[in-house]
């Protein structure tokens, strides 16, 4: 299901809003209406909405920042990166993410939880990239997610 409307928002994530055509399938237990219809019948209340971005202070994601404060009205959205031991990485990220739209900016130290649940489990399971790299960046996104929630 990857119909999606200008605002990026799938018609899985918003079947349960009032649409006023047919559904065009059933996915997973949700009525599943085309994107265009789902998306015109959007309520506003984004601007009441909290929006927690896992943030690096890359170009996508302090762009993309920017994007959802401004197409989601006064969201309020709150910055979050995972310190996994990037060190130069995280100097002046609190004034980026404050910078580009951000409120707050929450930055967690993950590095031992990262390093022993997922490094180490990595290297013992010769977990490598096309035979020469470690999934380093790929790996720690479970526990980034895990940690936002």
């Amino acid at each position: 299901m990857s119909s999606r409307c200008s605002t990026g928002i799938s018609a899985v994530a918003v079947a349960a809003v009032k649409v006023e055509t047919d559904p065009v399938g059933y996915f997973g237990g949700v009525l599943v209406f085309p994107a265009r219809e789902a998306c015109r019948s959007l309520p506003p209340v984004f601007s009441e909405m909290k929006i927690v971005l896992a943030y690096s202070g890359g170009l996508d994601t302090s762009v993309l920042l920017s994007w959802i404060k401004e197409t989601y009205g006064n969201a309020e959205m709150i910055a979050f990166c995972a310190n996994i031991g990037q060190e130069d990485e995280l100097k002046g990220l609190e004034k980026k993410a404050k910078k580009t739209g951000a409120s707050k900016i929450y930055i967690d130290d993950l590095q031992e939880e990262f390093a022993r649940d997922f490094i180490y489990p990595m290297l013992r399971a010769g977990a490598i990239y096309e035979g020469q790299y470690f999934l380093g960046t790929s790996i720690a996104r479970p526990l980034i997610a895990k940690r936002m929630v």
